[in-house]
């Protein structure tokens, strides 16, 4: 019986390179065109762990729940700075207020629940889809097209009393 040495069970770097179109695909549906900087991050893994990867697997396969584990730790590092909020929800809560002051924001989002603020700040602020907003808080996408509803509403009711 012949033992097969590290050379012989290494994938190789033209079969990873192969499967790139078939997980940028997947990752610009996942990310709605934002796929790039995963794919990078994920041909870098590849690379990196290629001596590690079983030839007997699929690489495409491996290569897929690679970039899939890089996006959930992306999306958790980014719920987890909820201080950084970002120029969008910024953007739309002074639009919704008339306000400039940077302080305003914690002020006009403090008046919301907190249900209302989390959909708010998903929707806007990370721009995530109603349905993918009702999976994170496990409740029904018509309640959270309620939540964001009632949020805008008392942004809006801000706004207008505001300006008397």
């Amino acid at each position: 019986m012949k033992m097969m040495n590290s050379a012989e069970k290494t994938v190789p770097r033209e079969l990873i390179l192969a499967e790139l179109p078939g997980v940028r695909a997947f990752l610009r549906k996942l990310t709605r065109g934002q796929e790039e900087d995963l794919l990078q991050d994920t041909m870098e893994k590849a690379l990196r762990y290629q001596k590690a990867l079983d030839p007997n697997r699929s690489v495409r396969g491996w290569l897929i729940k690679t970039a899939f584990r890089l996006y959930l730790d992306q999306r958790k590092k980014a719920s987890m700075a909820p201080s950084l909020l970002g120029d969008r929800v910024h953007d739309i809560a002074q639009t919704h207020s008339g306000e400039n002051d940077p302080g305003e924001l914690d002020r006009l989002l403090s008046r919301l629940t907190e249900v209302e603020r989390r959909v708010f700040v998903a929707f806007h602020g990370e721009e995530l889809r109603l349905a993918e907003i009702s999976n994170r808080l496990d409740l029904p996408e018509g309640t959270v097209k309620s939540h964001l509803h009632r949020a805008r509403r008392k942004l809006a009711q801000r706004r207008a009393s505001s300006e008397k």
